[in-house]
């Protein structure tokens, strides 16, 4: 008996240091697969209610991403309007844009036939082919809670060796 209100009092310790739900975060990478220049970026993003709301990350041609450009300004039309999903084809024709630290905007959005493509302002604006990923990252209230799970099944596998 004792072991089960230890079990109950952990599982509902677990629930009140559970943060709430709040943006979730992806990781992402974008793989240019055509065109002249080389250009890769891998990062995270931060969404909220289906928009970013910020970006950290590298780009191997322009170095780090510093900001996210507000929606409708970059880079050539269309301009970006920082929409994503957690489902592939993850950006719209509108796309997500950002600004490096080399000081060039960058506009990564969906095109047809799941390619992605980037513009960059300040080379003037070129257009490249590419594959853009996007995987969530587990928020640590969910593994939190995850692993009070784990614990507690294990005790109670403990507790059943026991008694047979």
């Amino acid at each position: 008996m004792l072991k089960r209100i230890v079990l109950a009092g952990l599982a509902a310790l677990a629930m009140a240091v559970a943060t709430p739900a709040r943006a979730a975060l992806y990781d992402f990478t974008y793989t240019q697969t055509s065109g002249a220049a080389n250009d890769n970026y891998t990062g995270t993003l931060d969404v909220s209610g289906g928009t970013v709301t910020s970006i950290t990350g590298t780009s191997t041609l322009f170095g780090s991403i510093v900001a996210l450009l507000p929606a409708g300004a970059c880079c050539a039309p269309p301009n970006n309007d920082n929409l994503f999903s957690a489902t592939a084809p993850f950006l719209t024709i509108g796309g997500i844009a950002f600004s490096t630290s080399s000081g060039q905007n960058v506009n990564l959005w969906y095109a047809s036939g799941n390619n992605y493509y980037n513009a960059a302002t300040g080379l003037g604006v070129y257009f490249s082919g590419g594959a853009f990923t996007a995987t969530a990252v587990p928020e640590p209230a969910t593994l939190g809670l995850f692993g009070m799970g784990l614990i507690g099944l294990a005790a109670l596998r403990r507790a059943r060796r026991r008694t047979a």
